[in-house]
């Protein structure tokens, strides 16, 4: 079939013979377009580009389509829907949306449902006042089976301009959307996506909004107002999402110039992370809340790296609970991560060597320490202590400090009677620092030399974080 339309469709565009609901009771096989031109006119429910059952399809061209509208009760509003047994094997040359609730949707289910929506792709997308740019559902359970043999739709390059807000919700909820949405669907990959809203638009929920799998965004530069860049919690604005925890997974390398609350956040029970890969870049300043919200910073698996777009300082890769539990804010990434080996000396009758370090709510050190004691009799006999103790220490979030100490042979015998030993312990400093104090006794009361030197680890509860000598005194 060959259609060339140049005054806009009416209505939504649906092809094949209908057996009711979304399903075609035959497949629409080998569908050419020819610049396709559709008006939804406001429509409630109403999908503008929708093809059940549908494969081997090529829309030429600019494919033009407007003024679609959700409806809370009847759901519809997708300016693009494939959905319904096997949608397949489809290109869209050109995508031009202008004033869509949904942009582009996608919804398949795992085996054995023969509904899949896979091998969709978009050459150049340009979109204007859409609420929920691109969405992907699979509203049914074993959801996380989904892989990119049964659901996958890729996008060339996307522009959106004044997107993200969707228009069915209240004022006060449109920041609730976000411009890649989803309820546990899979596979959608943007090669490069710019997202450019005014200032006076409002505040868009979050890149990434809601539970999904196999996410990847090449480059998205975006500028405007974000609540999250990344919030995997349910969309609960949606009458048939599900609220149980998913593991949602994305892949993205974000350049912000807007502003954010946060960047990644979730919710137990309304939605978890999964493998999660982000490279972000915003300027500090434009951050208000800090990095992580509590729970996501219950992650191991988040992945964040941040660069500062203010100065250019990259920081290492690090998981959402080292960020969390190491102070929630860029600050607390920078410097180097090289272990080092920090001396300390002194020859008093009563040494006592400290090595004082911060130890954050929610974190734990790990220290070795090499510790030598050389003491001399009155009757000149000489003795030396050498051991290496291995101290852990812990801080919950309510601030307890707890250590255990575990030494190789601390103390020698001096002619029988004299002796000498050393002791390990931690003590409290102030708020957040803690100190190893290492001392030594003797029953002979000689002039003694005690040196020791120190490998310090500090770790969150999910990984190390290695300090440099600025972090010890």
């Amino acid at each position: 079939m060959k259609c060339e339309v140049s005054d806009p469709v009416i209505g939504a565009f649906f092809t094949g013979d209908f057996s009711g609901g979304i399903t075609a009771a035959a497949p629409v096989t080998d569908i050419k377009v020819w610049g396709l031109n559709i008006d939804c006119g406001y429509q409630q429910a109403m999908n503008g580009l929708g093809i059940p059952n549908f494969t081997r399809g090529r829309f030429h061209g600019i494919t033009h389509i407007r003024n679609s509208r959700h409806s809370v009760l009847l759901l519809g509003g997708r300016a693009v829907q494939f959905e319904g047994d096997a949608c397949e094997d489809i290109h869209i040359s050109e995508l031009d949306l202008l004033d869509c609730s949904i942009g582009i949707n996608s919804q398949a289910m795992p085996e054995p449902s023969t509904y899949t929506a896979k091998h969709i792709s978009y050459g150049k997308v340009t979109m204007r006042d859409v609420g929920m740019p691109f969405n992907i559902d699979c509203t049914t359970s074993g959801s996380e089976t989904l892989d990119m043999r049964r659901m996958s739709t890729t996008i060339g390059e996307a522009v959106l301009y004044n997107c993200g807000r969707p228009q069915w919700l209240d004022s006060i909820d449109r920041m609730k959307g976000g411009i890649i949405t989803g309820d546990r669907g899979s596979g959608l990959s943007i090669d490069w996506l710019r997202i450019v809203n005014d200032a006076s638009y409002g505040l868009v929920g979050g890149l990434f909004k809601g539970t999904m799998y196999n996410v990847v965004v090449g480059k998205a530069e975006m500028i405007g107002q974000f609540y999250r860049i990344a919030d995997f919690n349910y969309l609960d604005f949606i009458t048939t999402a599900s609220s149980a925890s998913h593991p949602s997974s994305a892949e993205a390398h974000v350049i912000c110039r807007g502003t954010a609350e946060r960047i990644l956040d979730t919710k137990t029970g309304g939605g978890t992370i999964g493998y999660c890969n982000l490279t972000v870049e915003i300027d500090p300043a434009n951050i208000s809340s800090g990095l992580v919200t509590a729970d996501a910073g219950d992650y191991d698996s988040a992945l964040l790296t941040l660069v500062d777009l203010s100065t250019g300082v990259r920081s290492p890769t690090r998981t959402a609970r080292q960020i969390y539990g190491w102070g929630n804010s860029f600050d607390s990434l920078r410097g180097s991560i090289t272990a080092k080996r920090f001396r300390r000396d002194m020859t008093d009758a009563e040494p006592r060597i400290f090595f004082t370090f911060p130890v954050p709510p929610n974190g734990r050190a790990a220290a070795v320490v090499n510790a030598a004691c050389f003491g001399v009799a009155s009757g000149s006999s000489a003795a030396t202590v050498q051991t290496t103790a291995r101290i852990a220490i812990t801080r919950d979030g309510g601030g307890a400090l707890t250590y255990a100490v575990a030494t190789d042979d601390p103390a020698e015998a001096l002619d029988g009677y004299a002796s000498l030993a050393l002791g390990f312990s931690v003590v409290e400093m102030d708020a957040g620092t803690a100190a190893i104090a290492i001392s030594q006794s003797n029953s002979f009361g000689a002039e003694l030399t005690v040196s020791a030197s120190a490998e310090i680890t500090l770790a969150t509860a999910g990984g190390v974080v290695q300090i440099t000598e600025a972090g010890i005194r």
